[in-house]
């Protein structure tokens, strides 16, 4: 059974789903050569989850156009932006229900045009009557003629595997969004990997919840169907990340006999937090898939407790690669040292570098260089940005810090650009989180470096209690906090401890747009509140 399932609504499934996907996406690449897109034009589709998408990324794939993905609730004028920025010719528009953004980005576009220089609008869910504007359905209400056909497979015929296909913008946790361009090849191997990480065979009924703009959402959901022949089914990602909803997450997955799911590292917080006597049933699940920032094992080991049956596979990645390393944690290998130590997949290549770029010893932390058939293109548009990302060499430098042991196993440290240096010292803030989140009185820590005259830099440690502030005062749970730190770490050389100098309380994280914690937005407003300016 093959298909595309949205919430509780079933949009196209088997037995002929193939067969609709394939007329949809023949209609889709007429549509789009008859708004004069060629090969190697660019289009710009902002929508929510949405059959649509599908159609649109495999008619363009075919018409040798490069789509560029936003997520749906930018601005029009960020929308715009990438308009300008990347020379779109072509932006499709899913206003979400929202028809005033449809027609704010109508106007926009009409500033924006030019006789010399026309974008045009497809309109997915809306009507708009300017003349540079259609809807999409008019693209897909007609027969095909024979010329029509014929010209589907022309176009078809000139597409290359090195031609670009997807770019996909970063998340924007390290820095502005930047565009990950990938080409054919590369987004396959992409999925191929991800499909490979997460055991996920023909067939598999796959639960994934993540808006199809983002890199977890296309390749690792919408992608799997033309290339493995899965059911997608998806929700709106509030349910998840604001509402915390996992009864009807689960039941969702329940009723579409879901055998692997995305489960993003604040649902595994969800779950390991629910209590065993009122947590919601888990539907019968093989494998969890959770990526995206680093989850703390102890949340891990709480989960495969709860659910003995459910194997989770934590994948490595980043928007310009994806699911070469992963790590399987199930109920029998949790006390296993092994934890935290990810397994390369067969044909990809790594190392760990110092800052001249030179491989340093195993058990030595440095730098996690990737190269393989997923590597990404480089970032549209600008090689400068590419240079500093890519070597001549085409090895990708992560910008992670790592350690590699006797095994090849790999095991991340966090961000090089996190490490806090503390009196000549870097500091790995993943290695102080991990044993502030053993205390109970922390739901959730995120530590930062913030100025300091004398060592350059100190530690912050921002903390979400688990105790609501208004029942037990600020104050009482920061001194059992620093005085639980006291006996948790000892002096190390040159005296100092790795606990925190400084301790701030907060309600919620900066996040961006993919879920993550914002780190310079949170060390700002760390800065902020302790008077450091």
């Amino acid at each position: 059974e093959l298909g595309l399932v949205l919430g509780d609504r079933v949009v196209i499934t088997a037995p002929n789903c193939l067969l609709q996907v394939y007329s949809r996406v023949c209609l889709s690449v007429s549509g789009l050569l008859e708004l004069g897109l060629v090969l190697g034009d660019r289009v710009v589709i902002t929508a929510p989850n949405c059959l649509e998408y599908l159609d649109v990324l495999l008619g363009c794939s075919r018409v040798g156009v490069c789509l560029i993905l936003i997520k749906s609730g930018s601005t029009p004028e960020e929308l715009m932006t990438l308009v300008d920025r990347y020379k779109v010719k072509v932006v499709i528009v899913h206003s979400g229900g929202d028809a005033s953004f449809g027609t704010s980005v109508v106007g926009k576009c009409n500033d924006f045009n030019h006789p010399m220089e026309l974008v045009k609008v497809v309109c997915v869910d809306f009507h708009e009557d300017a003349s540079f504007c259609t809807t999409y359905s008019t693209m897909l209400h007609k027969d095909l003629s024979e010329t029509q056909t014929a010209a589907v497979f022309a176009a078809q015929q000139k597409v290359q595997m090195e031609d670009p296909l997807l770019a996909l913008l970063t998340s924007g946790s390290t820095g502005p969004p930047k565009a990950c361009l990938f080409n054919h090849f590369q987004f396959i191997r992409v999925s191929l990997n991800n499909m490979a990480a997460g055991s996920v065979p023909d067939g598999a009924r796959f639960f994934n919840d993540r808006p199809f703009s983002w890199k977890v959402g296309v390749a690792a959901g919408l992608n799997f169907i033309p290339v493995r022949g899965i059911t997608l089914i998806s929700q709106p990602s509030a349910v998840s990340v604001t509402r915390g909803d996992l009864e009807t997450s689960f039941r969702i997955m329940r009723t579409e006999r879901c055998t692997h799911a995305v489960i993003m590292p604040y649902m595994l917080y969800d779950i390991s937090k629910a209590k065993p006597s009122t947590g919601p049933e888990l539907p019968p699940l093989l494998y969890g898939l959770t990526t995206g920032q680093v989850t703390q094992t102890d949340v891990i080991k709480s989960c495969v407790e709860k659910y003995p049956g459910l194997i989770i596979l934590n994948i490595y990645g980043a928007t310009e690669i994806d699911g070469w390393p992963s790590e399987e944690y199930a109920a029998d290998n949790t006390e296993s040292g092994a934890l935290g130590w990810f397994k390369i997949q067969e044909g990809v290549e790594v190392k760990v570098v110092d800052d001249e770029g030179r491989m340093v010893p195993r058990g030595e932390r440095g730098e996690l260089y990737v190269r393989g058939p997923a590597v990404f293109e480089g970032y549209l548009d600008d090689e400068n940005l590419t240079a500093n990302a890519l070597t001549p060499l085409r090895w990708f430098k992560t910008g992670d810090l790592a350690v590699m042991n006797d095994l090849d196993h790999i095991r991340i440290l966090g961000r090089k650009s996190f490490a806090i240096k503390r009196a000549t010292v870097y500091v790995n803030p993943a290695d102080v989180e991990s044993v502030l989140s053993e205390n109970p009185l922390i739901s959730q820590v995120a530590v930062v470096g913030v100025p300091d005259p004398r060592l350059h830099e100190e530690l912050c440690a921002c903390i979400i209690p688990s105790n609501d502030p208004e029942t037990e005062s600020e104050e009482v749970i920061l001194k059992e906090i620093r005085d639980w730190c006291r006996k948790q770490f000892l002096p190390g050389p040159d005296g100092l401890t790795l606990a925190p100098r400084y301790f701030l309380l907060f309600s919620a994280f900066p996040l961006s747009h993919s879920g993550k914690t914002q780190q310079q937005e949170l060390r700002k407003l760390a800065i902020e509140k302790l008077g450091l300016l």
